[in-house]
């Protein structure tokens, strides 16, 4: 589920970063583009606070074997450095 916030104009929004947006819940029609830019210092906290409640969970493959060499949270892929050792070039 991402992440929601309700501003100070009552209406409850889902965080899409992919698009930089906040979303109305009800109606898809209804939307803040850029809204970093946009909101006032009140709203912007909530949606700050609000904003890394959603998880990215990714998953890495090896690109010869398809093995799964990781599955776990942005966070904890983070500096890491995955190769696989089953596949290599000859």
């Amino acid at each position: 589920m991402l992440p929601r916030v309700t501003l100070t104009n009552g209406k409850t929004y889902f965080i899409d970063e992919r698009l930089n947006q906040l979303r109305n819940i009800k109606d898809p029609h209804d939307y803040i583009d850029d809204y970093l830019d946009v909101l006032d210092s009140e709203d912007f906290e909530k949606v700050r606070r609000c904003k890394h409640l959603f998880t990215k969970f990714i998953t890495v493959k090896c690109a010869i074997c398809d093995k799964v060499l990781f599955s776990g949270t942005e966070k904890q892929a983070k500096n890491l450095i995955i190769y696989c050792t089953d596949s290599h070039e000859k």
